[in-house]
């Protein structure tokens, strides 16, 4: 079999607890167990037949605890409420310095709080990196200064709150459900995936010249408010049943579904390609930002409510047609360089009530509004 030794909270990077015994053992002693297990010796127990070196490790039931960074910075990781949580440092060096590989939480509920607060050092960045937290239910994790960097957050069960500051590429969040996340940027390549909702996002930027791009991808049930300051930059956001609402500056290159066909990637040709003809987008709206608001980006749902956007690239590199795909659309907006053109209840050419030339434009090169026949 083999054993767990998990570094203690001492100063010595190389103490170690022995779970199974309950021994403390500093190197020395470590290494001297190694000896004995090399020469066949039958020490501490008698079924203790292995000894395979793990990445420094402290088993917290409460705290908070104190670590160094690599580059001087000091954070402390605490958990409230039940459970336990178990850090695994990044120290290759054996210096006693170095970020978090893992958060492993166990036994929390819905009243645990992990929280991860960082002190700058004269040389630090003021910025830890954890690269996965895993457990069940929790209801808030807590770590505005802290990037998310490696494998993400796997939860077992739900989340109330999540406020970090970046998702870095490829870090990914699985929870059965989210109340609300708030971060400072999403990167390309990390995936949100939830079998129920998401409440509320907010991708916030900062002042140092962070726009607050989101760049990943959502695959939820329900997702209700989704604000983005920056941009949807390749963004892939899918949803079984309802968008509330989302707001970003300029989208290019993304996706916005809500019950459509797993595996469609443009705007939808046909009705067969709404699966669920209730799913509903409340709101898709752009503020501008760049000479085109957007470029090659698909939104679909059977119901859309309000769809405002503006300044769309006529021309999309023979990608195709580009825009809004939808049984019925409550209201719909449009900006360029003559002004705002807005219309309720639309429908195109030759369906219902036609478009008039005060009202905003179905066809803007390859951008294009397409609807299917409600009945």
């Amino acid at each position: 079999m083999e054993r767990d030794l998990f570094v203690t909270g001492g100063h010595d990077p190389y103490e170690y607890l022995d779970l199974a015994s309950g021994h403390r053992l500093r190197r020395t002693a470590v290494q001297s167990l190694a000896r004995g297990l090399e020469n066949g010796a039958r020490t501490m127990d008698s079924d203790f037949i292995g000894l395979e070196p793990l990445e420094p490790r402290m088993l917290l039931s409460a705290g908070p605890f104190t670590f160094l960074d690599a580059d001087g910075d000091s954070y402390k990781v605490r958990l409230s409420g039940p459970g336990e949580v178990t850090v695994v440092q990044n120290d290759p060096d054996g210096d006693g310095r170095g970020g978090i590989t893992s958060l492993q939480l166990t036994g929390t509920t819905s009243r645990s709080s992990l929280k991860v607060t960082v002190k700058k050092s004269g040389g630090g960045d003021g910025i830890v990196q954890i690269g996965s937290i895993t457990g069940g239910d929790l209801r808030m994790i807590h770590a505005t200064k802290a990037d998310l960097s490696g494998d993400g957050i796997n939860l077992t069960g739900a989340l109330g709150t999540l406020k970090m500051r970046d998702l870095t590429a490829g870090a990914d969040l699985i929870a059965t459900s989210v109340r609300k996340m708030q971060v400072r940027q999403v990167g390309a390549g990390s995936q949100i995936t939830l079998n129920g909702g998401l409440q509320r996002l907010q991708v916030k930027g900062d002042k140092s010249g962070v726009a607050g791009d989101f760049r990943g991808a959502i695959d939820a049930a329900n997702i209700g408010k989704v604000t983005i300051k920056g941009s949807l930059i390749g963004a892939d956001i899918r949803a079984d049943n309802v968008i509330e609402s989302i707001v970003a500056g300029t989208a290019v290159d993304s996706i916005v579904f809500v019950g459509i066909v797993d595996d469609k990637t443009t705007l939808p040709d046909h009705p067969n390609e709404f699966v669920n003809k209730s799913g509903r987008i409340g709101t898709f709206k752009l503020k501008g930002g760049s000479e085109f608001w957007i470029d090659n980006t698909h939104v679909a749902a059977w119901n859309i409510g309000r769809y405002q956007v503006g300044f769309a690239n006529p021309n999309n590199d023979d990608a195709g047609d580009y825009g809004a795909a939808m049984g019925k659309l409550g209201y719909y907006s449009y900006r360029d360089a003559s002004g705002l053109k807005k219309t309720k209840n639309p429908r195109p050419e030759g369906v219902g009530k036609p478009f008039k030339k005060s009202e905003p434009p179905v066809h803007v090169g390859d951008f294009s509004l397409r609807f299917f026949d409600v009945g």
